[in-house]
């Protein structure tokens, strides 16, 4: 994203996708006491943060998976992997005249990605898309070929599950990531 994941190293991000707002409580600091009061509603799950990236773990068609990266601001596509596991997740091959197509920039080249839908589940915590599409880079470039990254990472994940419905915690330093269904203004709402 534009600030980056290193900024908030030792700050917590509060992403509100129910009321369309966040909030970023100061270096060092806890979470507000307002905050805890709710807290046995958040249901928090372990993150880590390696490479400069958040890795947090997910269950996708039944199967977990430990090291997908949640990228903060993407949030028009579910799940992007490399070619390799999205044939596996969607048995098909990248040329299905039924697969979708995305064209878009990626850091000033014109990237081109190929979706299809996922059989089964794409749950982060509590957070769950049934069939979501997942896509894979069709243009080679190089900054989005997760089969060539130099640290494993077998894909990336970003709002779509749990927009207009959960409130959202980043918190590198606590290493979790936590889920409020709802917003925080108006838990399960």
């Amino acid at each position: 994203g534009t600030v980056g994941s290193a900024f908030f190293e030792h700050r917590i991000l509060i992403l509100d996708f129910v009321k369309q707002r966040l909030a970023i409580i100061g270096k060092g600091a806890d979470l507000p006491a307002t905050i805890a009061t709710i807290s046995p509603a958040i249901v928090y799950v372990p993150l880590a943060y390696r490479y400069g990236h958040v890795f947090v773990a997910a269950t996708i068609d039944g199967r977990k998976e430990p090291n997908l990266i949640f990228d903060t601001g993407s949030s028009m596509i579910p799940l992007f992997t490399g070619h390799k596991w999205w044939r596996e997740l969607t048995h098909r091959r990248t040329d299905d005249p039924s697969n979708s197509t995305l064209r878009g920039s990626a850091w000033g080249r014109q990237a081109v990605l190929i979706g299809a839908p996922i059989r089964g589940l794409l749950c982060i915590g509590s957070a769950c898309l049934t069939n979501p599409v997942v896509y894979c880079e069709s243009s080679h470039l190089p900054n989005m070929d997760l089969d060539r990254y130099s640290f494993i990472a077998s894909g990336v994940f970003g709002n779509v599950a749990f927009d207009r419905r959960f409130t959202v915690i980043v918190d590198i330093s606590g290493r979790r990531l936590g889920l409020l269904n709802g917003s925080l203004e108006f838990p399960n709402n």
